[in-house]
Protein backbone atom coordinates (compact mmCIF):
# COMPACT_ATOMS: atom_id res chain seq x y z
CA UNK A 1 0.00 0.00 0.00
CA UNK A 2 1.11 3.84 -0.76
CA UNK A 3 -0.77 5.44 1.82
CA UNK A 4 -2.54 7.16 -0.97
CA UNK A 5 -6.48 8.34 -0.05
CA UNK A 6 -8.29 6.09 2.70
CA UNK A 7 -11.75 6.92 0.99
CA UNK A 8 -14.35 4.54 0.88
CA UNK A 9 -15.36 3.69 -2.68
CA UNK A 10 -19.05 1.99 -3.38
CA UNK A 11 -19.14 -0.49 -6.13
CA UNK A 12 -21.66 -3.12 -6.31
CA UNK A 13 -21.02 -7.54 -5.86
CA UNK A 14 -21.68 -8.99 -9.77
CA UNK A 15 -22.67 -12.49 -10.45
CA UNK A 16 -20.30 -14.40 -12.55
CA UNK A 17 -21.68 -17.36 -14.30
CA UNK A 18 -23.91 -18.47 -11.57
CA UNK A 19 -21.62 -19.59 -8.91
CA UNK A 20 -18.46 -16.54 -8.44
CA UNK A 21 -19.16 -13.12 -6.94
CA UNK A 22 -17.19 -10.26 -8.99
CA UNK A 23 -16.26 -7.09 -7.70
CA UNK A 24 -14.71 -3.96 -9.88
CA UNK A 25 -12.45 -1.77 -8.62
CA UNK A 26 -11.52 1.97 -10.15
CA UNK A 27 -8.23 1.37 -12.44
CA UNK A 28 -7.66 4.93 -11.02
CA UNK A 29 -7.85 3.63 -7.10
CA UNK A 30 -6.02 0.73 -7.68
CA UNK A 31 -2.97 2.69 -8.69
CA UNK A 32 -3.52 5.21 -5.71
CA UNK A 33 -2.47 1.66 -3.70
CA UNK A 34 -0.23 0.17 -5.74
CA UNK A 35 -2.47 -2.96 -7.63
CA UNK A 36 -1.49 -4.09 -10.59
CA UNK A 37 -2.64 -6.71 -12.83
CA UNK A 38 -1.95 -10.65 -11.54
CA UNK A 39 -1.76 -8.83 -7.52
CA UNK A 40 -3.23 -11.26 -4.75
CA UNK A 41 -5.56 -10.18 -2.55
CA UNK A 42 -7.01 -11.54 0.88
CA UNK A 43 -10.14 -11.05 2.20
CA UNK A 44 -10.81 -11.23 6.09
CA UNK A 45 -14.03 -11.47 7.95
CA UNK A 46 -14.34 -8.99 10.89
CA UNK A 47 -17.69 -8.62 13.17
CA UNK A 48 -19.84 -6.90 10.49
CA UNK A 49 -17.52 -5.93 7.49
CA UNK A 50 -14.71 -7.45 5.51
CA UNK A 51 -11.17 -6.48 5.56
CA UNK A 52 -9.18 -6.55 1.72
CA UNK A 53 -5.56 -6.96 1.98
CA UNK A 54 -2.82 -7.46 -0.12
CA UNK A 55 -0.75 -10.73 0.27
CA UNK A 56 2.36 -9.00 1.31
CA UNK A 57 3.58 -5.54 2.56
CA UNK A 58 6.51 -3.75 1.41
CA UNK A 59 9.72 -5.55 2.21
CA UNK A 60 11.24 -1.97 2.44
CA UNK A 61 8.59 -0.08 4.72
CA UNK A 62 9.26 -3.01 7.27
CA UNK A 63 12.69 -2.19 7.62
CA UNK A 64 14.99 0.24 9.42
CA UNK A 65 18.93 1.34 10.00
CA UNK A 66 19.97 2.02 13.04
CA UNK A 67 23.47 4.89 12.62
CA UNK A 68 25.61 4.45 15.65
CA UNK A 69 27.01 7.74 15.14
CA UNK A 70 23.46 9.43 15.41
CA UNK A 71 22.38 7.78 18.34
CA UNK A 72 24.28 8.14 21.88
CA UNK A 73 25.50 4.96 22.60
CA UNK A 74 23.09 4.01 25.70
CA UNK A 75 20.07 4.74 23.43
CA UNK A 76 21.19 2.13 20.47
CA UNK A 77 19.46 -0.99 22.92
CA UNK A 78 16.66 0.65 22.99
CA UNK A 79 16.20 2.04 19.56
CA UNK A 80 16.31 -1.86 18.68
CA UNK A 81 13.52 -2.67 21.35
CA UNK A 82 11.41 -0.16 19.78
CA UNK A 83 12.09 -1.38 16.59
CA UNK A 84 11.28 -5.13 17.73
CA UNK A 85 8.50 -4.12 19.16
CA UNK A 86 6.90 -1.63 16.21
CA UNK A 87 6.77 -4.63 14.46
CA UNK A 88 9.99 -4.37 12.03
CA UNK A 89 11.03 -7.75 10.27
CA UNK A 90 15.17 -6.60 9.64
CA UNK A 91 17.11 -4.12 12.07
CA UNK A 92 20.65 -3.27 11.00
CA UNK A 93 22.55 -1.40 13.52
CA UNK A 94 25.86 0.41 11.32
CA UNK A 95 28.52 2.15 11.76
CA UNK A 96 30.88 3.37 9.00
CA UNK A 97 34.48 3.08 11.69
CA UNK A 98 33.31 -0.15 12.52
CA UNK A 99 31.35 -1.68 15.93
CA UNK A 100 33.34 -2.36 18.65
CA UNK A 101 32.90 -5.87 20.57
CA UNK A 102 31.54 -4.06 23.72
CA UNK A 103 28.52 -2.83 21.67
CA UNK A 104 28.13 -6.09 19.29
CA UNK A 105 27.57 -7.94 23.25
CA UNK A 106 24.86 -5.62 24.05
CA UNK A 107 23.12 -5.50 20.55
CA UNK A 108 23.35 -9.73 20.77
CA UNK A 109 22.33 -9.81 24.16
CA UNK A 110 19.28 -7.70 23.22
CA UNK A 111 18.27 -9.73 20.17
CA UNK A 112 18.35 -13.03 22.36
CA UNK A 113 15.77 -11.72 24.54
CA UNK A 114 13.35 -11.27 21.46
CA UNK A 115 11.40 -13.80 20.83
CA UNK A 116 11.23 -14.21 16.66
CA UNK A 117 14.17 -12.70 15.90
CA UNK A 118 17.85 -13.34 15.33
CA UNK A 119 21.33 -12.04 14.24
CA UNK A 120 21.35 -12.94 10.71
CA UNK A 121 25.04 -11.42 10.03
CA UNK A 122 27.75 -9.12 11.89
CA UNK A 123 30.20 -7.83 9.81
CA UNK A 124 33.14 -5.33 11.00
CA UNK A 125 30.59 -2.49 10.28
CA UNK A 126 27.18 -3.68 10.73
CA UNK A 127 24.89 -6.51 12.03
CA UNK A 128 21.55 -7.40 10.58
CA UNK A 129 18.69 -8.82 12.99
CA UNK A 130 16.66 -10.65 10.71
CA UNK A 131 12.75 -12.06 11.76
CA UNK A 132 12.23 -15.20 11.55
CA UNK A 133 8.82 -16.36 13.33
CA UNK A 134 7.04 -19.21 12.40
CA UNK A 135 3.37 -17.85 13.44
CA UNK A 136 2.11 -21.73 13.60
CA UNK A 137 4.90 -21.91 16.50
CA UNK A 138 3.83 -19.49 18.50
CA UNK A 139 0.51 -18.26 20.14
CA UNK A 140 -0.26 -14.68 21.66
CA UNK A 141 -3.41 -16.62 23.86
CA UNK A 142 -0.21 -19.28 25.19
CA UNK A 143 2.31 -15.94 25.53
CA UNK A 144 -0.53 -14.57 27.74
CA UNK A 145 -0.92 -17.62 29.67
CA UNK A 146 2.93 -17.64 30.19
CA UNK A 147 2.83 -14.34 31.89
CA UNK A 148 0.11 -15.19 34.00
CA UNK A 149 2.31 -17.87 35.46
CA UNK A 150 5.23 -16.57 35.90
CA UNK A 151 3.82 -13.51 37.64
CA UNK A 152 1.76 -15.52 40.07
CA UNK A 153 5.02 -17.35 40.46
CA UNK A 154 6.75 -14.32 40.91
CA UNK A 155 4.51 -13.20 43.67
CA UNK A 156 4.02 -16.39 45.28
CA UNK A 157 8.23 -16.69 45.92
CA UNK A 158 8.40 -12.89 46.69
CA UNK A 159 6.61 -13.38 49.65
CA UNK A 160 8.18 -16.41 50.55
CA UNK A 161 11.44 -14.84 50.69
CA UNK A 162 9.97 -12.45 52.93
CA UNK A 163 9.30 -14.74 55.62
CA UNK A 164 11.89 -16.53 55.13
CA UNK A 165 14.54 -14.21 54.98
CA UNK A 166 15.61 -15.37 51.58
CA UNK A 167 17.94 -12.83 49.77
CA UNK A 168 18.73 -15.49 46.95
CA UNK A 169 14.88 -15.83 46.47
CA UNK A 170 14.30 -12.59 45.65
CA UNK A 171 17.20 -12.20 43.47
CA UNK A 172 15.48 -14.96 41.68
CA UNK A 173 12.50 -12.91 41.42
CA UNK A 174 13.87 -10.16 39.97
CA UNK A 175 15.80 -12.37 37.17
CA UNK A 176 12.72 -13.52 36.33
CA UNK A 177 10.92 -10.24 35.40
CA UNK A 178 12.74 -10.34 32.82
CA UNK A 179 10.91 -13.66 30.48
CA UNK A 180 7.62 -11.53 31.58
CA UNK A 181 8.80 -8.36 30.02
CA UNK A 182 9.64 -10.57 26.69
CA UNK A 183 6.62 -12.43 26.79
CA UNK A 184 4.58 -8.29 26.71
CA UNK A 185 7.47 -7.09 23.86
CA UNK A 186 6.14 -10.13 21.79
CA UNK A 187 2.75 -9.42 22.43
CA UNK A 188 3.65 -5.50 21.81
CA UNK A 189 4.89 -6.91 18.76
CA UNK A 190 1.74 -9.11 17.34
CA UNK A 191 -0.59 -6.27 17.66
CA UNK A 192 1.92 -3.30 16.12
CA UNK A 193 2.50 -5.58 13.22
CA UNK A 194 -1.01 -6.68 12.78
CA UNK A 195 -2.23 -2.74 12.80
CA UNK A 196 0.63 -2.36 9.88
CA UNK A 197 -0.58 -6.01 8.09
CA UNK A 198 -3.86 -7.36 8.20
CA UNK A 199 -2.15 -10.47 7.07
CA UNK A 200 0.25 -11.31 9.91
CA UNK A 201 -2.80 -11.71 12.62
CA UNK A 202 -4.42 -13.79 9.85
CA UNK A 203 -1.32 -15.78 10.81
CA UNK A 204 -1.73 -15.63 14.35
CA UNK A 205 -5.92 -16.42 13.89
CA UNK A 206 -6.66 -13.89 15.98
CA UNK A 207 -8.42 -10.52 15.03
CA UNK A 208 -7.49 -6.54 15.70
CA UNK A 209 -9.81 -6.59 18.65
CA UNK A 210 -8.85 -9.53 20.47
CA UNK A 211 -5.51 -8.89 19.72
CA UNK A 212 -5.91 -5.27 21.17
CA UNK A 213 -7.32 -7.05 24.32
CA UNK A 214 -4.41 -9.42 24.76
CA UNK A 215 -2.20 -6.25 24.40
CA UNK A 216 -4.10 -4.88 27.57
CA UNK A 217 -3.85 -7.79 29.50
CA UNK A 218 -0.14 -8.27 28.76
CA UNK A 219 -0.17 -5.13 29.94
CA UNK A 220 -1.73 -5.83 33.58
CA UNK A 221 0.67 -8.69 33.97
CA UNK A 222 3.70 -7.23 33.21
CA UNK A 223 2.69 -4.60 35.92
CA UNK A 224 1.85 -7.58 38.22
CA UNK A 225 5.21 -8.81 38.09
CA UNK A 226 6.88 -5.75 38.26
CA UNK A 227 4.66 -5.44 41.71
CA UNK A 228 6.34 -8.89 42.69
CA UNK A 229 9.76 -7.20 42.71
CA UNK A 230 8.78 -4.24 44.77
CA UNK A 231 7.71 -7.43 47.78
CA UNK A 232 11.33 -8.63 46.90
CA UNK A 233 12.79 -5.75 47.76
CA UNK A 234 11.01 -5.67 51.25
CA UNK A 235 12.76 -9.42 51.46
CA UNK A 236 16.29 -7.76 50.66
CA UNK A 237 15.53 -4.58 52.78
CA UNK A 238 14.52 -6.00 55.90
CA UNK A 239 15.91 -6.11 58.87
CA UNK A 240 14.79 -9.49 60.33
CA UNK A 241 11.95 -11.59 58.67
CA UNK A 242 8.55 -10.93 60.00
CA UNK A 243 6.98 -12.71 62.96
CA UNK A 244 4.86 -16.16 62.24
CA UNK A 245 1.72 -14.65 62.11
CA UNK A 246 1.83 -11.52 60.24
CA UNK A 247 4.47 -13.82 57.83
CA UNK A 248 1.27 -15.97 57.19
CA UNK A 249 -1.12 -13.10 56.93
CA UNK A 250 1.34 -11.54 54.24
CA UNK A 251 0.98 -14.86 52.78
CA UNK A 252 -2.75 -14.93 52.51
CA UNK A 253 -3.04 -11.21 51.40
CA UNK A 254 -0.90 -11.27 48.38
CA UNK A 255 -2.37 -15.05 47.34
CA UNK A 256 -5.33 -13.26 47.39
CA UNK A 257 -4.90 -10.30 45.23
CA UNK A 258 -3.33 -13.14 42.74
CA UNK A 259 -6.62 -14.79 42.74
CA UNK A 260 -8.09 -11.21 42.10
CA UNK A 261 -5.97 -11.90 38.46
CA UNK A 262 -6.46 -15.62 38.20
CA UNK A 263 -10.03 -15.17 38.17
CA UNK A 264 -10.28 -12.31 35.81
CA UNK A 265 -8.60 -13.97 33.37
CA UNK A 266 -10.77 -17.06 33.68
CA UNK A 267 -14.00 -14.72 33.01
CA UNK A 268 -15.30 -15.00 36.75
CA UNK A 269 -15.94 -11.57 36.76
CA UNK A 270 -18.22 -11.44 40.28
CA UNK A 271 -15.95 -13.65 41.99
CA UNK A 272 -12.84 -11.50 40.97
CA UNK A 273 -14.53 -8.37 42.51
CA UNK A 274 -16.01 -10.10 45.50
CA UNK A 275 -12.21 -11.10 46.09
CA UNK A 276 -10.87 -7.28 45.03
CA UNK A 277 -13.43 -6.06 47.81
CA UNK A 278 -12.52 -8.45 50.22
CA UNK A 279 -8.64 -8.02 49.80
CA UNK A 280 -9.25 -4.26 49.67
CA UNK A 281 -10.75 -4.01 53.41
CA UNK A 282 -7.94 -6.53 54.61
CA UNK A 283 -4.67 -4.33 53.41
CA UNK A 284 -6.67 -1.31 54.91
CA UNK A 285 -6.88 -2.70 57.94
CA UNK A 286 -3.01 -4.04 57.74
CA UNK A 287 -1.62 -0.89 56.45
CA UNK A 288 -3.17 0.63 59.57
CA UNK A 289 -1.74 -1.46 62.01
CA UNK A 290 1.75 -1.53 60.34
CA UNK A 291 1.44 2.54 60.21
CA UNK A 292 0.62 2.48 64.01
CA UNK A 293 3.91 0.37 64.77
CA UNK A 294 6.55 2.99 63.38
CA UNK A 295 9.41 1.16 62.85
CA UNK A 296 11.82 0.81 59.46
CA UNK A 297 10.26 -3.30 58.18
CA UNK A 298 6.55 -2.01 59.19
CA UNK A 299 6.87 1.32 56.75
CA UNK A 300 8.51 -1.15 54.29
CA UNK A 301 6.25 -3.58 54.54
CA UNK A 302 3.35 -0.97 54.02
CA UNK A 303 5.04 0.62 50.81
CA UNK A 304 6.47 -2.46 49.34
CA UNK A 305 4.60 -5.68 50.20
CA UNK A 306 0.93 -3.82 50.86
CA UNK A 307 0.72 -1.69 48.48
CA UNK A 308 1.99 -3.92 46.03
CA UNK A 309 -0.76 -6.45 47.00
CA UNK A 310 -3.36 -3.73 46.62
CA UNK A 311 -2.23 -2.93 43.23
CA UNK A 312 -1.89 -6.53 41.91
CA UNK A 313 -5.51 -6.70 43.03
CA UNK A 314 -6.19 -3.16 41.07
CA UNK A 315 -4.47 -5.02 37.99
CA UNK A 316 -6.75 -7.75 38.22
CA UNK A 317 -9.79 -5.62 38.29
CA UNK A 318 -8.91 -3.43 35.16
CA UNK A 319 -9.16 -6.96 33.63
CA UNK A 320 -12.07 -7.84 34.66
CA UNK A 321 -13.22 -4.34 33.30
CA UNK A 322 -11.62 -4.82 30.07
CA UNK A 323 -13.55 -8.44 30.02
CA UNK A 324 -17.25 -6.91 30.65
CA UNK A 325 -16.25 -4.40 27.36
CA UNK A 326 -15.51 -7.01 25.23
CA UNK A 327 -18.45 -8.66 26.64
CA UNK A 328 -21.24 -5.52 26.07
CA UNK A 329 -18.81 -4.73 22.42
CA UNK A 330 -19.90 -7.92 21.26
CA UNK A 331 -23.65 -8.13 22.21
CA UNK A 332 -24.13 -4.77 20.56
CA UNK A 333 -23.04 -6.00 17.20
CA UNK A 334 -25.04 -8.22 15.32
CA UNK A 335 -24.82 -11.60 14.20
CA UNK A 336 -25.62 -13.41 11.11
CA UNK A 337 -29.20 -13.50 11.19
CA UNK A 338 -29.09 -9.51 11.87
CA UNK A 339 -30.13 -10.26 15.73
CA UNK A 340 -28.04 -8.67 18.68
CA UNK A 341 -26.81 -9.87 21.91
CA UNK A 342 -26.19 -13.19 20.61
CA UNK A 343 -22.07 -12.84 19.88
CA UNK A 344 -20.41 -15.46 21.96
CA UNK A 345 -18.14 -13.11 24.58
CA UNK A 346 -14.29 -12.75 24.50
CA UNK A 347 -12.55 -15.89 24.66
CA UNK A 348 -11.14 -16.61 28.25
CA UNK A 349 -7.23 -16.11 29.25
CA UNK A 350 -5.95 -18.42 31.63
CA UNK A 351 -7.06 -20.87 34.00
CA UNK A 352 -9.12 -19.84 36.98
CA UNK A 353 -9.14 -21.15 40.36
CA UNK A 354 -11.81 -22.94 42.10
Amino acid sequence: MTGQPTHPIERTVQMAGGSTFTLSLPREWGDDHGLSKGDTLYLYPNSDRLIVAPSTIDAESNATRIDVADVAEEGIVQRIRGAYTAGLDRIVVASESGLDDDLLRRVTDAVESFIGMEVQTVADDEVVIQDHLDPDAVSIPQSIEQMRQHAVEMQRDAVTAVRTDDDTLARIVRERDTHVDRLFAFVSRCLHRGLEDVNELGRLNVTRKDAFHYYKVARELERVADRAERIADAAVEQSAPPDEDLGERFETLVSTATDVVTLALAGNTGRAIEAHRAVTEQLDELDAQLAARGDPDAYRYGRDLVESARRTSAHGLNIVNMTVEASVANKLRPDEQGQYGRSQPTARLGRGTN
